[in-house]
């Protein structure tokens, strides 16, 4: 179990060593969407998630998030529903009548992000994103 962690641990920093490299040559921006002051981002929700989202208000905050333990830290982007404590530290966009509060310097895929609900144990709820191009190091 150990040499699979430090196995895993080495992979995770061969491919933090190669997004450094791209984003610091600017490939990262090329490569995918770019960054959110470089261009409005396109935001797209599943009918589940529009729903949920309404009931709860008219905004959602979208985070980046640091996790870590003994194989190392990792970030994953989180989506809650509401307007974050501080909105000046975020990049706000309008997705069709709901308030997007994005974290700054968010890079997203070509297509945009998509929110969608994710329902566990038929009680949970939960927003996710995909789209987000967060393997990058300095968000």
């Amino acid at each position: 179990m150990y040499f699979v962690t430090c196995i895993l641990v080495i992979i995770n920093i061969i491919i933090f060593i190669s997004c450094f490299n791209n984003c610091k040559h600017g490939k990262m921006e090329k490569m995918y969407g770019g960054r959110m002051d470089d261009k409005m981002l396109k935001v797209e929700f599943t009918d589940d998630a529009r729903d949920y989202i309404l009931q709860k208000g008219d905004s959602i905050t979208v985070d980046m998030m640091l996790y870590g333990g003994c194989g190392g830290q990792f970030k994953e982007p989180a989506v809650s529903a509401g307007k974050p404590p501080l909105p000046e530290s975020y990049d706000l966009v309008d997705a069709n009548g709901i308030k997007v509060y994005m974290f700054k310097g968010a890079v997203s895929k070509p297509d945009g992000i998509k929110i969608s609900l994710a329902v566990d144990r038929m009680v949970f709820r939960r927003l996710y994103v995909t789209g987000l191009v967060y393997e990058q190091p300095g968000m």
